[in-house]
């Protein structure tokens, strides 16, 4: 029933309860390990007004060019490019205008062999990878750059970082709780192999932290992911609109599919940055017909 109710919200209301839900936990798991270090609690104000002004920051002009060069960690390093066909840079320009982006966009093309499959921007920068850019006809390339644009015009390099903000910071904290729990137990197990003595009392909640991290860690990776895939949708249903052709997008996005994704595995699904091909070309053939609308700017 909630699956059904937030895969009908709007896309900010997705993007509303996501984030609410990773500062949700964020806010209590501050508190308690700022209790177990004996700290007082309002020595978490500070943190927390910190995290919220950087928050506030990657949504504002000019300020969140500083978010978007952090977003170069997670789309990782572009490697050796070239520069785009006229044509490319035509469609880009015409692109540009129709999104009404006013500042320029730089486009590459991505010739390391490990990237030449991809597509994806940093925040400010297209990337199209050789491969792309040969397998595709120019109608098809048009969707792709289309859809990088989309991620521009929402802000979604940025949008990811403020995720991105509290689980780092849950991270830093919960690092010594994760090798704790697994070097004590191992300890533990070592001295009783040994005929020592163990005192369970202590090994206990060691041993206890180790499922409790990862279930923390999974939560957050599968939220993020979550919020990639409502922006990997909303892309494509922006760069259908700009470019008024649904039918070259669904055969771009049938060449390029590589996902590999278990749709039979529900928790694993939830990791995977992109929905299946099938739900992506589901949807713009949605809007063909009428069913599915194209998000507001």
């Amino acid at each position: 029933m909630l699956k059904d109710r937030f895969n009908k919200a709007s896309d900010a209301v997705k993007y509303g309860v996501l984030t609410g839900a990773v500062y949700a936990t964020y806010v209590p798991f501050m508190l308690f390990m700022y209790s177990l270090r004996n700290r007082p609690l309002a020595d978490v104000v500070p943190d927390l007004a910190a995290v919220a002004v950087f928050s506030l920051a990657c949504a504002t002009p000019y300020i969140r060019k500083a978010p978007i060069a952090l977003s170069k960690i997670f789309t990782g390093r572009a490697g050796k490019t070239s520069s785009p066909s006229p044509e490319i840079l035509a469609d880009v320009n015409e692109l540009r205008a129709r999104f009404s982006i006013y500042e320029g966009i730089k486009t590459y093309i991505l010739e390391d062999e490990s990237k030449k499959d991809n597509a994806f921007t940093d925040g400010d920068r297209i990337y199209l990878g050789r491969s792309l850019v040969e397998s595709l006809t120019r109608e098809e390339l048009k969707f792709v750059i289309a859809h990088e644009m989309a991620h521009i015009k929402y802000k979604d390099a940025s949008q990811f970082i403020i995720l991105a903000a509290p689980l780092a910071k849950i991270m830093l904290f919960t690092l010594p709780l994760a090798l704790g729990s697994v070097l004590i137990p191992a300890a533990a197990i070592f001295d009783a192999i040994k005929g020592r003595e163990v005192d369970m009392m202590l090994v206990a909640p060691w041993a206890a932290a180790g499922p409790a991290i990862a279930g923390l860690a999974y939560f957050y990776a599968a939220t993020m992911n979550t919020y990639s895939r409502v922006a990997e949708r909303r892309a494509d249903r922006k760069a259908v609109q700009m470019t008024g052709d649904p039918d070259n997008a669904i055969s771009a996005l049938n060449k390029i599919d590589s996902s590999g994704i278990n749709k039979e595995n529900a928790a694993l699904k939830l990791l995977y940055s992109h929905p299946p091909v099938e739900e992506r070309t589901a949807l713009i053939a949605g809007m063909k017909t009428g069913a599915i609308t194209a998000p507001a700017v």
